[in-house]
């Protein structure tokens, strides 16, 4: 989930992590409503990212420019071979220049295809359409789609000192913020956060209901302007997915979270203002397509993703459980971090800063320094508001607290709940969550340790992880090598074809100085799209490219 606050190299950071969360991606049954998997924050899952590539500039008919392939996306926990670094390698050989290679088995290779579906004949051509950066994002611009997601507030931007190189260039983002709602937006996407409607995948509202909510929540602001879909994905989200020509694109530009109340928790907001056509293209036959498929779908470079059977669907990165230090308002608080300030937009007026998760209260001319002290770490004493939220600063300095770290078993003894660490020592966890379970192996998360009164030492924790870890990751000790175990499939039944369009996302390589790209360019290219159930009963849809050129 999009935090509210954010600075750009955490956001550069996110985006990339997001590629390998294309290894990770998971949806629900049914073989005529297949979410994709939900774009996190800035760069949507399952979809092509590519770096470099110039997209073709819209020509008349006739003199059409080679479209990029559909290479470098992946599903069901496999990428196709080298997608990720833009090219492949030999299995078992990292590509030249590279810290990593990715060798994937092919889990189709043995796989027994059925086809339960007649082949289209039609259409023999589709356009082409592409998404082109509208450049810097403006204040006003800014202003205008956060009023019409209800704030009327001032517009924040994060202090410049925090990059720690101010000679980069870094896209805009413009924050703004009500009480527990904040939304901040770049040239690229917008996004909508209010804590106080938790989120919670475990236990998701029913379907049509959220659906309900969503709807109303972004037609009431006049944000649903484009033909559109909406379709389940992880516990409470609803995507809402562009049609194109009738057909559905392969993924969302708007996700919206829904708690179990039934209210809105979040909304990413990643629409197209500014689509154009490229042109129209001559397509492949469903019937080539279909040859294609059985031929290999790593070797062609055939997008896939495997849901799990079922209609519930599970978000990978909240399977594991996280606990955060509770205090209690009124409370005396000692924290450390690296503070995020936002400096007015309008040049003058008070910073806001956060130490997350907390918000900074107090002396205003206390609370600039703090953000003058933006990149660097600090220590905060204060006192824990009524809002559970906010903290009144008494004292501040900068520090360089090195942080504690360690994995290891919870364990309960009286009233006492102790953490046994892997390296054999023994700590007492003062302010223990009530619903911590005993004998959970735990990765915590601390800034110091103090002796105690009586029994083992406070470990004065912030964090504390269940100790899970994807097993289907695993590097070598030889040469950086990562190898992807995909499951092997041993038939699948096809129940759906049709023409449908699939996004990928072109990225610059940079601008001049070494900055960092605000926005892709985004193109909707026509594919083949083959959905059905495999033989261990999951759903499973591939997007072949149908381009012809």
């Amino acid at each position: 989930m999009t935090l509210p606050y954010l600075n750009w190299r955490t956001i550069v950071i996110q985006r990339l992590l997001l590629l390998l969360g294309l290894l990770i991606l998971v949806g629900c049954g049914g073989n005529e409503a297949l979410p994709t998997a939900v774009p996190t924050a800035f760069l949507p899952q399952n979809a092509d990212a590519q770096a470099g590539i110039s997209l073709p500039e819209a020509v008349p008919t006739g003199e059409l420019a080679p479209l990029p392939s559909l290479s470098g996306v992946s599903g069901g926990g496999v990428a196709s071979s080298g997608g990720l670094s833009g090219g492949s390698a030999p299995a078992g050989q990292p590509a030249d220049g590279a810290a990593a290679a990715i060798v994937i088995a092919d889990p189709f290779a043995q796989t027994t295809f059925t086809l339960n579906a007649s082949l289209p004949t039609e259409p023999a051509t589709a356009a082409a359409l592409r998404q082109t950066p509208t450049g810097e994002l403006t204040a006003e611009a800014a202003r205008q789609l956060a009023q019409r997601f209800g704030f009327s507030g001032d517009l924040y931007q994060e202090n410049s000192l925090a990059s720690g190189d101010t000679a980069v260039t870094r896209p805009t983002i413009y924050y703004t913020f009500d009480g527990p709602r904040t939304f901040s937006i770049d040239p690229w996407s917008a996004n909508y956060q209010d804590t106080s409607a938790p989120y919670d995948p475990a236990n998701p509202p029913d379907f049509a209901a959220a659906s309900q909510t969503a709807g109303q929540f972004l037609e009431s602001r006049g944000l649903l302007d484009f033909p559109y879909i909406v379709r389940p994905g992880f516990g409470g989200d609803v995507l809402v997915l562009r049609l194109v020509n009738g057909q559905p694109l392969n993924q969302p530009e708007i996700v919206v979270g829904v708690s179990p109340a039934g209210t809105v928790s979040y909304v990413s907001y990643q629409v197209m203002p500014n689509l154009e056509t490229v042109g129209d293209y001559p397509l492949i036959t469903a019937a080539d397509a279909w040859a294609r498929l059985q031929n290999g779908v790593t070797a062609n470079n055939i997008a896939y993703t495997v849901y799990p059977a079922g209609t519930a669907v599970p978000n990978p990165l909240s399977t594991a459980r996280s606990w955060q230090r509770p205090y209690v308002p009124g409370q005396t608080v000692q924290l450390y971090g690296w503070p995020n300030a936002f400096l007015p937009a309008s040049g003058s007026g008070a910073a806001r800063v956060q130490l997350y998760p907390y918000q900074l209260a107090g002396n205003e001319e206390v609370i600039n320094q703090i953000a003058e002290a933006a990149g660097q770490q600090i220590m905060v004493e204060g006192v824990m508001g009524d809002d559970g939220r906010s903290v009144t600063v008494s004292n501040w300095s900068p520090t360089s607290q090195e942080p504690l770290t360690w994995q290891g078993i919870v364990r309960r003894e009286g009233d006492r709940v102790l953490f046994d660490t892997d390296d054999g020592q023994t700590f007492q966890l003062p302010d223990p969550p009530a619903d911590l379970p005993d004998g959970l192996e735990l990765f915590v998360f601390a800034w110091n340790s103090q002796p105690a009164a009586d029994g083992p030492p406070l470990l004065q924790w912030e964090r504390l992880d269940e100790a899970t870890l994807p097993a289907a990751l695993a590097a070598d000790d030889t040469g950086g090598l990562i190898e992807i175990e995909p499951p092997a499939y041993e038939s699948l039944t096809i129940d759906t074809v049709e023409l449908a369009y699939f996004v990928t996302y072109l990225f610059a390589e940079g601008t001049a100085d070494g900055g960092i790209p605000a926005a892709p360019t985004i193109l909707l290219q026509p594919a083949w799209r083959f959905a059905g159930t495999l033989g261990s009963g999951e759903a499973v849809e591939f997007y072949v490219q149908a381009a012809g050129n």
